[in-house]
């Protein structure tokens, strides 16, 4: 602790930014974040990601809706994408794990966007944010959904933001990890779970404009258990 894993990892998101990414932060060093788990750990993670979106522009996160914004008016000036148009621009999505889902939502923006209805445009976002527990709450406030994101969603969810970044005009998504030994603590069936999901998601990289950065204790690396 304390050698500047952290620091490394803000640089390397600023250097990224500067070239056109968009980046994401999460930490594994709060008990209730888990790459997959129970009880809201996944989620929390997903929300982490999602809220810390940050671009050039907006360094500090919160860059979600900005980057809806490009992806729904790829033409300065121009009008907001919808039917066929939008649809079609979508369609690289609908390939990937969840991402009929993600779609549906983009579109469910795009329409409450057009018809300005802000109550659905800021369920959308929740959904995207994976802050529905359960789908019965989603459809409460407006969705037509036939899923939430859940605990088991994190890597999907990654490689769908990646994607999207992509379709959104930018050069695709970096995502950095803290604290990765935070699995460590668990029970065995746990720890064994999430190190196969780290894996999944190192192994996601070969999608579209998706880079991982993880950063750890060498006691992580070294541990044979």
């Amino acid at each position: 602790y304390g050698t500047g894993k952290t620091f490394l990892l803000h640089l390397t998101q600023l250097a990224a930014q500067h070239r056109g990414f968009v980046t994401t932060e999460g930490s594994l060093a709060h008990k209730h974040r888990l790459l997959i788990g129970s009880n809201g750990r996944g989620r929390g993670l997903i929300g982490e990601f999602v809220r810390n979106l940050a671009t050039a522009r907006y360094h500090d996160g919160g860059a979600l809706e900005l980057i809806l914004e490009r992806f729904l008016f790829p033409e300065d000036g121009g009008e907001i994408l919808s039917g066929e148009a939008l649809q079609a621009r979508l369609e690289p999505l609908t390939e990937l794990e969840a991402g009929r889902d993600f779609s549906a939502m983009v579109t469910t923006y795009a329409a409450a966007r057009q018809a300005g209805d802000e109550r659905v445009q800021k369920a959308a976002i929740q959904w995207l944010t994976a802050d529905y527990r359960l789908q019965r709450d989603a459809r409460e406030d407006g969705l037509e959904v036939s899923r939430v994101l859940g605990d088991e969603d994190v890597v999907r969810s990654l490689r769908l933001l990646a994607a999207f970044t992509k379709l959104a005009g930018f050069q695709g998504l970096i995502v950095c990890l803290d604290e990765a030994e935070g699995v460590m603590p668990a029970n065995q069936k746990v720890r064994h779970a999430n190190l196969s999901e780290l894996v999944e998601l190192h192994d996601a990289v070969d999608g579209p404009g998706l880079g991982i950065f993880v950063a750890s204790t060498v006691r992580f690396v070294e541990d044979v258990h």
